[in-house]
Formats: structure tokens, sequence, C-alpha cells
């Protein structure tokens, strides 16, 4: 496993250049400054439309009540209850091993 990550770092590495790399950002920003100083009208950019947003807590209810409806038992109050009894279970032993 050793040998694998040693070689794909020795395909990976190399010299940085920074010189080889474009700042667009840099250059978008000196264009607007540039446009400001100059009196030219700057307009936003359009945003892309969002994908729909899903509430996933509301997602969570629906598919809980439709579980509900169907005549499935959801077994949530069972399980709690069986595990309180279990941590009573626990606590009462540490009592009588103490």
């Amino acid at each position: 496993m050793l040998d694998l990550a040693k070689y794909i770092i020795n395909t990976k590495k190399g010299e940085f250049k920074p010189d080889e790399y474009d700042d667009r950002y840099d250059a978008a920003l000196a264009e607007l400054v540039k446009a400001k100083m100059e009196g030219r009208e700057i307009k936003a950019p359009e945003r892309k439309p969002q994908g729909k947003v899903i509430d996933l807590m509301e997602a969570l209810r629906q598919s809980a009540a439709a579980t509900d409806a169907g005549g499935k038992k959801s077994g949530g109050k069972k399980a709690s209850s069986s595990k309180r009894s279990a941590k009573g279970g626990q606590a009462e032993q540490r009592k009588k091993a103490s």
C-alpha cells in the first residue's frame, strides 16, 4: 500500500510555476475597477436558476406519515422503551456491583 502511495505521489509531483497560471478573478476585478473609473455602466451578471431545494425534515415527516397510514407500525415507542429498560437494568447492575 505504501508503494502505491509513493508511486502516485511521484507521478503527480512537479515544479510549481505560478506564471503559467492565469488568475481570472484578478483580471475580472481589474476590468471592473477600470470600467468604474471610466464611468461605464456596470451590469451584474445574471444568476443561474437554482435547482429545486428539498426540505429534508418535511420529506421525512411525509415519509413517516405515509408509512403509518399504510398500516405498518413504526416501532419507535417500542424501541425507545426497550432502550430505557436496558439502561435501567445496567444501572441496577452497577449499583449491585459497587
